[in-house]
């Protein structure tokens, strides 16, 4: 059970990805900061998702565990459906600014700067509670704690170049990660 769930997330989460990975690639490139550790990193957190399919693990969790997955899980999913529509065109996989790039601050950028990653992290988060390999579980949650440790402040100087007080306004107003917390940040001063 926890397998066919932690699956039907999983490939949820590749549905909701696929056709604006597709557009992403069409979109010229306008600016760039991604650098090897960062490919390293999406590798990592690729690695960290895929693992489950090659570990041997104990299926039998909890039904606490269960539905405490199953809701990060659905979460999770909601608001990267939600983050992926919301920013349209201007998403991209890494480092990057697309050619005519704009900076969204509706829907639920509205209320989180970086609500693709919360969605991330919250998959991660159910992988762990439903998967109760000790490897398998916890991997892409690791794998994705790292890449937002390490990607976060590049990203918001990436937007505070494009978009100079505009995005250091927003960052004033605009909760990082999870509405109400940090809204103060080294971008935003």
């Amino acid at each position: 059970m926890s397998f066919g769930l932690w699956l039907a997330a999983t490939v949820g989460m590749l549905a909701v990805r696929a056709p604006h990975i597709r557009r992403s690639l069409s979109i010229k490139v306008a600016r760039s900061r991604e650098s090897r550790l960062d490919r390293a990193l999406v590798a990592l957190v690729g690695a960290g998702l895929l693992l489950p399919w090659l570990t041997v693990f104990d299926a039998s969790v909890g039904p606490v565990r269960l539905a405490a997955g199953a809701a990060a899980f659905g979460f999770g999913l909601w608001l990267l459906h939600r983050s992926h529509v919301d920013l349209g065109r201007n998403w991209s996989n890494t480092l990057e600014l697309r050619e005519q790039h704009t900076l969204v601050t509706h829907g639920v950028y509205r209320h989180v700067r970086h609500p693709m990653y919360t969605a991330l992290l919250l998959h991660g988060v159910g992988q762990a509670l439903v998967l109760r390999s000790p490897l398998a579980g916890p991997a892409f949650l690791l794998a994705m704690f790292a890449l937002v440790l390490t990607r976060l402040a590049k990203e918001e100087r990436l937007m505070r170049d494009a978009f100079g007080d505009v995005y250091v306004r927003y960052c004033e107003r605009t909760s990082r990660l999870v509405p109400g917390l940090a809204l103060k940040t080294r971008s935003s001063q």
